[in-house]
């Protein structure tokens, strides 16, 4: 689940600190915007919650204990993610609910209902001219 993602500016200050003293550093750093059941609660309301890494072809990726980096000096952007406590099922895993067909009434249209059939009055020309 989504933590925190920072660009531009705001990113700068954690590029930083990874050029420095190393993603450690950057990802205890970033850790401070983790409020524990509060960030759950908002990641799972705002769909934060992923089941693969959030990660662009030219990110860089590091994880250390429960927290993963995601980092870009190119792009200028960071975010940190951490793992879900509970992990979500997946769709095979999901139990199937089974639902009864729904019966549907069709509606025959009869010949002279249909505008798209021919009168049966009209002669063969009809329907040829421009």
């Amino acid at each position: 689940m989504g933590i925190v993602f920072l660009q531009g500016q705001d990113a700068d200050e954690v590029l930083a600190i990874i050029d420095r003293d190393g993603t450690d550093a950057a990802i205890e750093h970033l850790a401070g915007f983790d409020m524990g059941e509060e960030t759950t609660q908002a990641a799972l309301v705002n769909g934060y919650v992923y089941d693969t890494i959030p990660a662009g072809p030219l990110d860089r990726t590091t994880s250390s204990g429960e927290y993963t980096l995601t980092y870009n000096h190119d792009h200028g952007h960071v975010s940190l993610l951490r793992a879900h406590p509970e992990p979500r099922k997946s769709a095979a895993e999901a139990p199937i609910v089974k639902r009864a067909p729904v019966r549907r009434q069709s509606r025959v249209i009869e010949n002279e209902e249909d505008p798209f059939v021919p009168a049966r009055s009209s002669s063969p020309s009809r329907g040829r001219a421009l």
